[in-house]
């Protein structure tokens, strides 16, 4: 799996984060990406790829403040080929890496 964490030696406040897409997919194979915590529970929009490959997340209220320690798990919902969405972790997903 894909993790992002975050380490802050005082209390911040991270409102958003960008994510690239890079690798052999493309922005079709990728319908939305989002950010989970370790418990599994949403922590940011859920959001599709820009024309440049960029993924703009924004943290929901609750997540925003970091004092300490934040993983984050990087998730995206893929489009298989009969056009259904399946969410899969971005390690699980072969050619669709941001």
């Amino acid at each position: 799996m894909d993790i992002l964490t975050f380490k802050t030696s005082e209390e911040v406040e991270i409102s958003k984060v960008v994510l690239e897409r890079y690798g052999y997919s493309t922005p079709t194979n990728v319908a939305y990406v989002w950010l989970e915590n370790e418990e599994g529970t949403v922590i940011t929009n859920k959001a599709p790829a820009d024309s440049k490959g960029q993924v703009k997340l924004t943290l929901k209220k609750d997540y925003k403040k970091v004092d300490g320690e934040l993983n984050a798990t990087v998730v995206l919902e893929s489009v298989k080929t009969n056009g259904t969405p399946v969410a899969t972790s971005v390690a699980t997903q072969p050619g669709a890496t941001f």
